[in-house]
């Protein structure tokens, strides 16, 4: 499924001109996720979840990232707390690397309501 977001900004009331900014970029997602159940935790239902993506990106966020598109790769461990808190489906732990960037590298990460 494709999503897509557009920014623009501009920095108000900064204290020198040095810092004064304008941004206008655009993000184009795709981004297959696949949840596997695995067995049960503490009589919870518990879940493997996987994420595969391309972000294409436009405007003045290709410089930092030194490129038009850049590919991010999960893998996280969810379980579920549907009835223990109302808001909170599920809450896991989980790693994502981002590839083909200069950002790229590893991150751990905290899933919830996934």
């Amino acid at each position: 499924m494709g999503v897509q977001n557009y920014a623009i900004g501009h920095t108000v009331a900064t204290d020198s001109h040095a810092q004064d900014t304008t941004i206008e970029t655009g993000r184009l997602s795709n981004t297959l996720v696949y949840h596997y159940d695995t067995p049960d935790v503490l009589k919870r239902r518990s879940q493997i979840r996987v994420l595969a993506s391309r972000i294409d990106v436009g405007g003045d966020a290709v410089s930092p990232l030194g490129s038009h598109h850049y590919y991010e790769l999960g893998a996280g461990w969810l379980i579920d707390t549907s009835n223990d808190i109302k808001f909170l489906n599920n809450i896991g732990v989980g790693l994502a690397l981002n590839i083909g960037s200069n950002l790229s590298g590893g991150s751990l990460v905290i899933l919830f309501n996934e």
